[in-house]
């Protein structure tokens, strides 16, 4: 066997489960890299009952783009090969590269493959350590990529498997297989391009670097190793850290006076692992001691409300929490619910469920009689929970419920005309309740998780 197709398949071999994997899907760029590896893969792993695709992102930045997308399409044809081809528009802004990669891993997000070849080689890896430590990153940037990851999808129970068959690879082999193999592939010229800094790390300044080190890229490679094993170990110690001071309360929040006890280094390690966990883009490291700063001296009755890239952070009671950002509230918001097993309501950032039960909720006569509204509290409500019990104030039984302000706020109210029926999940009047012996509707509001 080739010598570059035996360390490929090896690597394959040792970290998938061919037996369970079925279903695998290859980045195709249609550059040198992309097209040596499913060469590969197709020659090499075609006689194993798996199913292989391939998927070309179509940026639509290059005028050569659709000629790309062709050249995958024959490629793929002659190999007998699926290519799914998905055209996204990538957002402008300060990294045009870290937008297309965050477009292109929303096409494989939406793929769902059980694994996901990438074609990084150690040159790239090179390339990319050297970027993350003149960005100033930490010994997780600087570890770069792994041979290995997982990229987690909340819509699916186990996450996709990413493997990078080549990353212990040179260009030099890739490129010597390439033309053993009389392969042809495309150039991209924005690759030739130094006033993106990876190139200029590329043609200017690494080819400098190996006339004096010519093993600069096994040096680099190494040092990320390194560094991946040095993070791991900050992981572990947070995860450790975490269990102590958040005494097994929910994982979307974090203890405050637990995170003063521990240092201001240990501290942060928490915290950047907290919000990691919880797949929160990471802020530069002057936001989060800022952040922790924050959290660490406000008031305990300060309304603490931290951005983050599509998320806040909150606190309540000494505790810390992590919100999905969600729009500016419409105090005037109303909508008709007639009793709906699911009405999911976006202005208040969840959805609310009916659920049938025998001797709670609201009446029948009330349900499917379009005459029932959800609103927002306006102040000064009342009513009687229990029979025989008095009115009582929406203030006392908001503050006994415990939720965090900012879910109060945005706690559905459900109304008959003037009337209030129902707090979801709270309260329901007893004008508006089942008997015992008869089924109702009880309203229960699930907000969006993170």
């Amino acid at each position: 066997m080739d010598g570059l197709a035996a360390k490929v398949i090896s690597v394959v071999e040792n970290n998938v489960d061919l037996s369970v994997h079925q279903r695998m899907v290859l980045a195709l760029s249609g550059g040198l890299d992309s097209v040596v590896l499913l060469h590969i893969l197709v020659h090499f792993l075609g006689d194993l009952s798996i199913d292989l695709r391939a998927v070309h992102v179509n940026h639509q930045i290059s005028p050569n783009a659709l000629q790309w997308v062709r050249f995958c399409r024959d490629l793929c044809n002659r190999l007998h090969i699926k290519l799914i081809v998905s055209k996204v528009n990538v957002a402008t802004g300060n990294s045009l590269e870290g937008a297309a990669r965050q477009a292109r891993y929303a096409v494989f997000a939406k793929i769902r493959p059980d694994v996901l070849f990438l074609a990084h080689h150690r040159d790239d890896q090179a390339e990319t350590v050297m970027l993350q430590l003149l960005r100033g990153s930490g010994p997780r940037g600087l570890s770069a990529m792994p041979l290995t990851g997982a990229m987690v999808d909340r819509k699916k129970t186990d996450p996709t498997q990413l493997i990078r068959p080549l990353l212990n690879s040179s260009r030099a082999e890739i490129v010597e297989y390439a033309e053993r193999h009389q392969l042809s592939w495309i150039e991209d010229e924005s690759n030739r391009d130094e006033s993106y800094l990876r190139n200029f790390l590329r043609h200017s300044i690494l080819p400098l670097i190996k006339d004096k080190l010519p093993q600069v890229d096994i040096t680099l490679a190494r040092a990320a190793q390194l560094q991946a094993e040095t993070s791991e170990l900050l992981d572990i110690l947070a995860v450790e850290d975490l269990q102590n001071i958040n005494e097994g309360l929910a994982s979307s929040s974090l203890s405050i006076l637990g995170l003063g006890e521990l240092g201001s280094l240990r501290a942060r390690n928490v915290l950047r692992y907290f919000l990691r966990a919880h797949q929160v883009l990471m802020p530069d490291h002057a936001y989060l001691d800022e952040i922790l700063q924050q959290v660490l001296t406000a008031r305990p009755d300060a309304q603490l409300r931290l951005k983050l890239q599509g998320y806040e952070l909150r606190r309540y009671q000494y505790r810390l929490y992590i919100v999905p950002t969600i729009p500016v509230l419409d105090r005037f918001f109303a909508c008709n619910w007639n009793g709906q097993s699911r009405l999911t309501i976006p202005q208040l950032g969840g959805t609310l469920l009916s659920r049938r039960q025998k001797g709670r909720g609201i009446s029948g006569l009330l349900i499917n009689t379009d005459k029932l509204r959800v609103c927002l509290r306006s102040g000064g409500e009342k009513l009687r929970p229990e029979r025989g019990g008095h009115l009582r104030s929406v203030k006392n039984i908001l503050q006994e419920s415990k939720l965090p302000p900012w879910e109060r706020e945005r706690l559905p109210f459900i109304y008959a005309g003037d009337r209030l029926v129902a707090i979801a999940n709270l309260a329901i009047d007893v004008d508006f309740q089942v008997n015992k012996d008869e089924f109702g509707w009880y309203p229960i509001w699930q907000v969006f998780s993170i």
